[in-house]
């Protein structure tokens, strides 16, 4: 077994201290450039992109100018319809989007003054990734002091490409980053307000379910761990109150479920570009095949331009990277549980994401499920998980290792794919 020294960093309290060793981190300084990268080029997409389906932008777009029309918490989601190619005046396409409406409420204003022009809306998303990527950063910079763990940590934290192309435009994948960075900064401190958490859990509900999954699996991981350590009472505010906003943010489930009959709204037909397969080929595809599948969609959707190449060995590498946070004992056993949590949170999400895809194609034959986006829900946490476990490797191993592993970062990094352009142009 590993030991690593990853004691957390000082507490705040020594601030000249603290600020003076933030400011030549080199950490905290790929950080804030990557934050800076990220910006400049999701701000060209959104400034130069038209409105148009990547994902599912010009669905969501809808969804906030009908939000803006009439306001609800509860949408009747069959009333729901697409506005034009151009985004400003309706059609009769039904909107094919289930998700609860805090993000579309949020930017409705600004969608319904700018008819037609999405930029608005775009940067504030932009704004939202960004604020989600600082938050997830610095509370994982602040949780290592290792600083090959830390950059490892960055650099992975930045090495999930869709991020970077929603980040660009309208989609309440956006929001539901900024929660899950501002949740993931609360978790790794040593103690966070029991009152934020609940307020995090209770927004994430009521912004995207997958969201809402992670969060919970997270803090319910980690709040069981507290309380069989005798760090937290069961019935303390520590548990009470991120259990109080777990069913606040639950509440769209239950209500769906009495209004349509199942947890999740289905439309009644999906759009002509969904891959939809066939009633009589559904039966034909096994367990294993449709596992097959799976990895195959989700590693040609991970490259940041998808379909570049098949990434799903390092999809595959990367989770061997993160279960070796198993055998590492660092010296802090906060950082230890944090990353094991990561492990086990991206485990259980993954389990949840295939045996939910699997049923949506069984019952409606669709493959719209297997997204990588759906992984910015548990990215900081199974980063974090991911840097523990190389930095508990031998040095020697961990050298090759780490170099592997910014190379498979790269490859499948908006950086890989103006390569690969220029190599094999299409």
């Amino acid at each position: 077994m590993a030991h690593v020294d990853l004691a957390p960093a000082p507490p705040s309290g020594a601030s000249s201290v603290a600020v003076a060793t933030w400011r030549h981190d080199p950490a905290v300084r790929l950080l804030l450039l990557l934050v800076v990268l990220v910006s400049i080029t999701a701000g060209i997409v959104a400034a130069t992109l038209p409105l148009d389906d990547e994902f599912d932008e010009l669905a969501h777009y809808s969804y906030a100018r009908a939000m803006a029309e009439r306001p609800t918490l509860l949408p009747d989601h069959d009333a729901l319809r697409m506005l034009d190619d151009a985004g400003i005046d309706w059609s009769d396409q039904p909107n094919y989007l289930a998700h609860p409406p805090l993000y579309h409420l949020a930017v409705a204003p600004l969608a319904a003054a700018t008819p037609g022009d999405p930029r608005p809306v775009r940067f504030v998303d932009l704004g939202l990734v960004a604020v989600g990527l600082l938050l997830a950063g610095f509370g994982g910079v602040t949780r290592l002091t290792d600083p090959h763990a830390r950059l490892v940590f960055i650099a992975t934290l930045f090495g999930l490409p869709v991020t970077i192309g929603v980040a660009g435009l309208v989609n309440n994948d956006d929001l539901m980053i900024a929660e899950i960075g501002a949740l993931f900064f609360l978790l790794a401190r040593d103690r966070a307000p029991p009152w934020a958490i609940a307020l995090l859990l209770a927004l994430l509900g009521w912004t995207k379910f997958t969201g809402l999954v992670a969060g919970a699996t997270a803090v319910v991981l980690l709040r069981s761990v507290d309380v069989t350590t005798g760090r937290t009472r069961l019935l303390g505010a520590e548990t009470l109150l991120p259990a109080a906003g777990l069913l606040v943010g639950l509440v769209p489930t239950p209500v769906t479920f009495a209004t349509h009959g199942r947890p999740v709204w289905i439309p009644a037909a999906f759009p002509d570009w969904f891959e939809v397969i066939a009633p009589a080929d559904r039966a034909a595809i096994g367990l294993l095949d449709f596992a097959g599948l799976y990895l195959d969609h989700l590693g040609r959707r991970l490259p940041y331009r998808a379909d570049d190449f098949d990434a799903g060995a390092i999809l595959i590498a990367l989770f061997v990277a993160a279960a070796l946070s198993l055998r590492s004992i660092p010296a802090d056993r906060r950082t230890s549980t944090l990353a094991r949590v990561g492990l086990l949170t991206t485990a259980l999400f993954v389990v949840l994401h295939f045996v939910h895809a699997w049923f949506s194609m069984r019952n409606q034959g669709i493959l719209a499920d297997l997204q990588t986006r759906y992984l910015a829900a548990i990215w900081p946490f199974f980063s974090f998980a991911i840097a523990l476990g190389l930095a508990g490797l031998p040095h020697r191993t961990r050298r090759y290792a780490t170099a592997v592993h910014y190379a498979g970062l790269i490859a499948i990094s908006v950086f890989g794919a103006a390569v690969f352009r220029f190599a094999a142009p299409v």
